[in-house]
């Protein structure tokens, strides 16, 4: 893979440019995978987590070990490393609104009604997504290094919003309601403009069917993007092959405490992202 560090001015590849960043403390490194060996363990870890640990996951995965679909070739992969072992024990898939639309378009997409998603967001966005720590380094530092990385990745593409698909173990309908019901109360869901799923992913039922549930709890990713003050800008979303229950969230970075911003982008408030208009 070619790298070139200069952001171009018009349209690019991920041939055309690889962000050139690392961030490392005493015990682990954060990059992009550069090579076949990096992205094969990336996407052996991803079954190890979704398919075997969460038993979630495709199907297809069982034939290779390895959580992979067509969006991978797209996306640029961030991996963290344990520096003493050299083993890949994190990883986040991410791609720009470019890359989506010289690809096969936004994951998410395949999902929600993007027709309804704001043109102007959308072009001044990062898609996350495929996260996964390995269960014996679930901690707040590899989390934090990891988002130190989707921060630089923002910078080097001058993104100011972040969005992805975050999940419920479920795949009852009636549970997916209720937790989107119970978000909406506590104000986590956006006040205009929801993006709805589509048909063939829709969880629309009857009220009566879950009001009277007992409270659904929050999957701990969908709670710390909430924490930040990322909203969920979605109705729910029913995923049979990945068997999960997704919405929606949209964080503005430049909404971001400003404390929180220069913890994950060390630098200046002013100088944090690139901030065009809404």
């Amino acid at each position: 893979m070619g790298v070139k560090t200069t952001l171009p001015t018009s349209a690019y590849s991920l041939e055309d440019y690889l962000p050139d960043f690392s961030i490392q403390d005493d015990y682990y490194s954060v990059s992009l995978a550069t090579s076949v060996q990096e992205l094969d363990e990336a996407f052996k870890l991803r079954f190890e987590v979704f398919n075997l640990e969460l038993q979630e996951g495709l199907q297809s995965s069982y034939l290779t070990l390895r959580d992979e679909d067509a969006f991978d070739k797209q996306c640029h992969h961030l991996i963290i490393k344990e520096k003493i072992t050299g083993v890949i024990i994190g990883t986040y898939r991410m791609q720009t609104n470019e890359h989506a639309q010289q690809g096969i378009g936004f994951y998410s997409g395949s999902e929600f009604q993007f027709e309804m998603f704001h043109k102007n967001v959308l072009a001044n966005s990062v898609e996350l997504g495929r996260a996964c720590i390995a269960k014996a380094y679930r901690n707040k530092k590899v989390l934090f290094l990891l988002w130190c990385g989707i921060a630089q990745y923002a910078i080097a593409f001058q993104k100011r919003y972040l969005f992805g698909c975050c999940s419920l173990a479920s795949q009852n309908i009636n549970e997916g309601n209720k937790l989107w019901h119970q978000l909406e109360e506590d104000g986590h869901i956006t006040k205009s403009d929801i993006i709805p799923a589509r048909k063939e992913y829709s969880t629309e039922s009857d009220y009566s069917n879950y009001k009277q549930m007992e409270q659904v709890n929050m999957p701990p990713l969908l709670g710390m993007y909430l924490r930040y003050g990322a909203k969920v800008v979605s109705y729910p979303a029913i995923d049979r092959e990945f068997k999960t229950i997704d919405y929606l969230i949209l964080l503005d970075v430049a909404d971001l405490n400003p404390a929180i911003k220069r913890l994950f982008f060390k630098l200046p408030e002013s100088e944090a992202v690139y901030c065009p208009p809404k």
